[in-house]
């Protein structure tokens, strides 16, 4: 409401992309980016991953190559602006994925 506010007072647009749950890395060998990385790390370091939970609590995954293309298109986009979008992913358990 604020940035509405801002816009018919101000005229200054916006678009708000509210995004899930990024992994992934493109720089190697730097580590990859969130909470996957934090559990691939945990299992390799010390066998055991720590959630809360018992890990099947279901969310919405979004590598950061994925993330990078819609930032770019959505900053081309006149259609963004004014707006706001979810972000899509993929969407699993961290059991569903495998590292658990």
């Amino acid at each position: 409401q604020y940035l509405k506010m801002y816009n018919k007072l101000f005229n200054i647009n916006y678009c708000i992309l509210r995004i899930c749950v990024p992994y992934g890395t493109l720089v190697k060998p730097i580590s990859s980016y969130g909470v996957l990385n934090t559990f691939l790390n945990q299992a390799q370091m010390e066998g055991v991953i720590q959630v809360y939970g018992n890990g099947s609590q279901r969310r919405t995954f979004t590598h950061i190559t994925d993330l990078g293309h819609i930032l770019w298109h959505a900053g081309l986009e006149e259609r963004c602006i004014n707006d706001v979008y979810n972000v899509g992913g993929q969407i699993f358990s961290i059991k569903e994925s495998g590292i658990w």
